[in-house]
């Protein structure tokens, strides 16, 4: 039908599973991911034959599929001097008569070796395409022997709108700095991952220092550090410092000498 009403009052029933996950195709993202909610589907051994599946909600393909109580499923006994992976996967059904589509967890047996186990093989299908069953992997568990390890995450972890919004939006972050002889503005602002560090000094005349002199100008919030060091040319021998542990300073690499004139620079990195 053309220009069918999805959120809108017909009165009838007249939305369908494939109209919503192509929405939400549309609107989250193609692909398989865990959403950031409830505990993310995390899974944990109980015993050596038990993995527990807690709460959260996933994205197979446009559907999403959520589960609000932890769930147990057995995890057969390893061999021992073999190893072996299972997968611990969402599978999707659809009935051919009715239509009605079905999402179930369960573990999916690896085979034992001798060498290094590999992933068993998984038909992981595409729902967006028409397919009547198709299997999404959530987690790895490694066994060695009879001893099976933790559980290892296969699924992603899919970000909210907000913290994609967040990691481009810019954080103006300023301060001016007296440093006491004579006037310094010091600013520092980050968009996304990319920061950039201001400085200018006001007036003239500055007294650079003995040769190793550190002049602190501030120090830099935690979310605007780099971890390293970065230093650029300022003027003659005195350069403009930020460190790993975000102090700003100024360093004097040559001899005491005073510079009449006023000067600045900028650092820009990422994060």
């Amino acid at each position: 039908m053309a220009f069918d009403g999805v959120f809108a009052f017909q009165g009838k029933d007249h939305i369908t599973a494939s109209q919503l996950g192509r929405i939400v195709e549309g609107v989250a993202g193609k692909g398989r991911y865990v959403l950031p909610t409830l505990n993310q589907m995390t899974a944990e051994m109980q015993t050596a034959n038990k993995v527990r599946v807690g709460t959260g909600d996933l994205v197979m393909d446009g559907r999403v599929v959520t589960n609000e109580t932890a769930v147990d499923l057995t995890v057969e006994s390893g061999t021992s001097g073999y190893k072996r992976n299972d997968l611990v996967v969402c599978r999707y059904t659809k009935n051919a008569s009715t239509g009605v589509e079905n999402f179930a967890a369960e573990v999916v047996k690896g085979t034992p070796t001798t060498g290094t186990a590999a992933d068993p093989e998984v038909t992981e299908g595409d729902i967006s395409a028409g397919s009547a069953s198709a299997v999404m992997p959530l987690w790895r568990i490694p066994l060695d022997g009879i001893t099976p390890g933790a559980p290892v995450r296969i699924a992603p972890v899919a970000s909210t709108l907000k913290t994609l919004g967040d990691s481009v939006s810019q954080v103006d972050l300023r301060q001016t700095i007296s440093l006491g002889q004579s006037d310094d503005s010091l600013h520092a602002w980050r968009r996304g991952k990319v920061v950039t560090v201001s400085y200018r000094r006001t007036k003239d005349g500055f007294w650079s220092g003995s040769t190793g002199a550190v002049t602190k100008l501030g120090t830099m919030p935690k979310e605007l550090r780099c971890g390293y060091d970065i230093r650029v040319p300022l003027v003659g021998d005195v350069y403009l410092c930020v460190g790993y542990d975000g102090v700003v300073c100024l360093y004097n690499y040559g001899a005491a000498k005073t510079y009449a004139l006023g000067f600045g620079a900028c650092i820009t990195y990422c994060v």
